[in-house]
Parts: structure tokens; C-alpha cells; sequence
């Protein structure tokens, strides 16, 4: 299965901890979807937005065990969707992690920052 990520799962570190491994992937974006942190952490969410996109990583042939894995991670906070990505000039299918409409609210304006995580977060995150 294709799934794209847009937060920490980006970082190799991430999810690698997570799936046991290091999925093949590329950069990729997604349409139509703006991302944002969630009020109060360090990560961030995805919700439906017209007009924007979001930059993030499509990883390929993602296992059954390792979408559980996923799954669990990500928690019901998400659902994971079939979305449409742009992958190398490509339209590809793939799930995402979307913000549950029952946590909408808790998206704050500030915008993800992939950097500052990593300069920030990333050693306690892991």
C-alpha cells in the first residue's frame, strides 16, 4: 500500500521506529489540504482546504503488519483516507492520516515546521 505522510513521519528516524523499517518513498504533495500544528504538541494534522497543499513523503509497498503499526501511532485522532498525491509529475493513490472531524477544533493556525522540530523535538519525540 502507498501512504503518504506530512509530519514526523517524514523523518526517517520516525518512521522507521514505527514500521521496524525504512519504506521505500519520494517526495510528493498532496492538493487541496493545508497542514497545521495541533494546539498544545509538537506535531502537526491535515484537514480539507481549497486553495492550498501540502508538501510530504509517499512511501511505497507499505506492509499489512506495518500499516497496523501506522495504525496504532497515529491513533484515532486520524483517519486514515485514500487520498489522490502528486508524486513525480504523477497522480498516485495513497492513504493519509486526516484530522478526525471530531478533532478539527484542535488544529491551531500555526503552520508545521519540519526544522524547527527536529532542532526542537525530535530527540525527546523518539
Amino acid at each position: 500500500m502507498n501512504v503518504f505522510t506530512y509530519g514526523t513521519l517524514c523523518i526517517p528516524k520516525v518512521m522507521t521506529a514505527v514500521c521496524g523499517r525504512l519504506p521505500a518513498s519520494s517526495p510528493a504533495r498532496l492538493e487541496k489540504y493545508r497542514c497545521r500544528l495541533i494546539k498544545g504538541h509538537n506535531f502537526p494534522g491535515i484537514v480539507p482546504q481549497a486553495g492550498d497543499g501540502v508538501r510530504g513523503r509517499l512511501y511505497v509497498d507499505v506492509s499489512p503488519q506495518e500499516l497496523l503499526s501506522l495504525d496504532e501511532f497515529e491513533s484515532d485522532f486520524y483517519q486514515r483516507l485514500p487520498v489522490p498525491i502528486w508524486c513525480e509529475e504523477k497522480q498516485v493513490s495513497a492513504s493519509a492520516y486526516i484530522v478526525s472531524n471530531q478533532n478539527k477544533h484542535l488544529l491551531s493556525d500555526k503552520p508545521w515546521d519540519e526544522q524547527y522540530f527536529r532542532d526542537h523535538h525530535l530527540a525527546t519525540y523518539l
